[in-house]
């Protein structure tokens, strides 16, 4: 443990980590390993016999009820305990009861009835809670009164979550666990809810319940749980709090430190995409630069690939070259080999497309540059729907595309196919969905011809780079997305994309902006890979720290 303490900023570097960290805190110390035992502490056996006294008491007087205690076998001992120490069962040590399983009749004001939802994190929140009548209150607490230094502990859903009744409690329970004493003066509240707090993962693993899970009182009842004498019980909670305080610190730097990387990040990259800024090109530069302090976590990576396909579409990403063919040129040649495609019946005459106003512009561009309508130089193809009984899924015929589980992150994946197909996409048009929740999601038809259906439009490039096309398009999904909110089936229409405003350079301009691009593109992968590649490592380091540490190969637990 010291070594890994030493260690802790070299070793700990995510939330998770720390819980990783916390649970083996907690492992250690149910199995004797935190604190030094004390020859001179009254042994787990005789705490056992004094609480069985007290036991015994309640139940003349019949506070409990007398319930059967099975021994324990050896296949339960899954470690060996130190001297003083004994194995028992929860209800051997504790008063384990459990709230109603019913439910009451719900008052507008009353008594809060209390369930596994009003548990989280180690806190009771009464808010959001129903209400019941004192009558039924008073009927539950017959079964489950629950007093301060109590422990709830929820037994549906989200299992576990132990928290102590810190104050005098005025509310009943319903699907919740309660921890009560046979003796609070042989009985130490904190070391229970740290030991439930550790033994939550296992009992999740073993909870029942095929739509929502759940541990029933009979369970809990039998869990076993390694007793140590009562003054080692105080020591190993107090060492726990005092090791949980360094964690908690430990995570709140970290989340300090995201928090200022996060808003210098943002402020960079929010100059790199701000159109007004004269100097986005050296800002650009300087997060290349330090790439490595500035991108320290995924989201940091996703700004910088933004940036850089912000800066390709305003011209700012290369220099421009005197020697290019117009972008206007580019334009005119297009639109004659569109009339040369409609005059062999190739594509369909389109609706003349809306002028282009001066309000509508964003930015100013290179003079070689031109804003344009994106109908003017694409052909948009429409997918149609195809009939359930003519497709298959054995290979025969063309392959056939219906929406975004058919993209694959880098092309298409063919699932279908139909003998009668209405609508071909060509090898290499980029595929767009239009229509359902995966609106805006796009991939290039890698392979070879496929019909698509309805969901989905093909983009054809016409004399354009088609990796310029994606970029833009990239960076205007957002813009389409948003074209769709707001209507009961979320789509776009053939004048949503038809009518989008685009920057287009020249066509050799073009390629040199997907080669940058792609240099850049590439370094932020490599970087990505680097992170993953560090968080890997971090993670081997931890588990071979946590492993040394481990008596038997017993698997972690979360601590919440």
């Amino acid at each position: 443990m010291e070594a890994l303490l030493q260690n802790f900023h070299e070793t700990i570097k995510t939330e998770d980590d720390v819980e990783q960290l916390k649970g083996l805190i907690l492992r250690l110390a149910f199995e004797g390993n935190l604190v030094k035992q004390e020859p001179n502490d009254e042994s787990a056996k005789v705490l056992l016999d004094r609480i069985q006294i007290e036991k015994e008491r309640m139940i003349k007087d019949k506070i409990i009820k007398r319930t059967k205690i099975l021994p324990i076998t050896d296949q339960e001992k899954t470690f060996e305990l130190p001297n003083g120490w004994e194995w028992a069962r929860l209800s051997s040590v504790y008063d384990v009861r459990d709230g109603t399983h019913d439910t009451p009749k719900y008052v507008e004001e009353g008594i809060p009835l209390v369930t596994s939802k009003n548990i989280s994190k180690g806190h009771l929140t009464l808010a959001d809670v129903k209400y019941i009548s004192k009558a039924d209150h008073e009927a539950i607490s017959q079964r489950s009164k629950v007093e301060k230094a109590d422990i709830l502990f929820a037994m549906i859903g989200s299992i576990g979550n132990p928290v102590i009744v810190d104050f005098e409690p005025n509310f009943s329970i319903k699907n919740v666990a309660l921890f009560k004493y046979y003796s609070k003066q042989l009985s130490n509240p904190d070391f229970l809810h740290l030991f439930l707090l550790y033994a939550q993962g296992i009992m999740r693993e073993n909870s029942s319940g095929a739509v929502q899970s759940f541990v029933s009182l009979s369970y809990l009842r039998n869990f076993i749980i390694p007793l140590p004498p009562l003054n080692e019980q105080k020591r190993i909670a107090q060492k726990i709090k005092v090791l949980f305080d360094i964690c908690n610190k430990l995570q709140e730097e970290m989340e300090q430190q995201k928090k200022e990387s996060s808003i210098l990040n943002k402020s960079v990259f929010a100059k790199i995409q701000d159109y007004n800024n004269s100097s986005q090109l050296e800002s650009l530069q300087f997060a290349i630069e330090n790439m490595e302090h500035l991108c320290n976590t995924k989201e940091d990576i996703n700004l910088l690939r933004n940036s850089v396909l912000s800066l390709a579409i305003q011209g700012k990403l290369v220099s421009q070259n005197t020697s290019d063919v117009l972008a206007e040129v580019l334009v005119e040649n297009i639109r004659k080999e569109k009339e040369v495609l409609f005059k062999k019946g190739q594509i369909k005459k389109e609706k003349p497309l809306p002028p282009i106003s001066s309000t509508e512009i964003p930015y100013k561009i290179p003079d070689s540059w031109k804003w344009i309508r994106f109908g003017e130089v694409i052909q948009l193809i429409s997918g149609q729907h195809i009939k359930a009984e003519d497709y298959n899924d054995k290979g025969i015929g063309t392959p056939y595309l219906t929406g975004p589980s058919d993209f694959d992150g880098i092309g298409v994946k063919f699932t279908r196919w139909t003998e009668s197909p209405k609508v071909i996409a060509k090898q290499y048009d980029l595929l767009v969905t239009v229509k359902g929740s995966g609106v805006g999601k796009m991939t290039v038809l890698d392979k070879k011809d496929a019909a698509i259906g309805r969901q989905i439009m093909a983009i054809r490039s016409i004399l354009l780079d088609i990796e310029y096309v994606k970029i833009l398009l990239s960076q205007f999904a957002k813009r389409l997305k948003e074209l769709s909110v707001g209507i009961a089936i979320p789509g776009i229409s053939r004048e949503d994309i038809l009518h989008l405003l685009i920057p287009l350079p020249p066509l050799e301009e073009q390629r040199r902006i997907v080669k940058r691009v792609e240099d850049l593109l590439y370094l932020a992968d490599e970087l990505n890979e680097n992170i993953i590649s560090i968080e890997k490592h971090s993670t081997s380091w931890l588990n071979t720290l946590l492993d040394d540490f481990s008596k038997e190969n017993f698997k972690l637990v979360s601590v919440y």
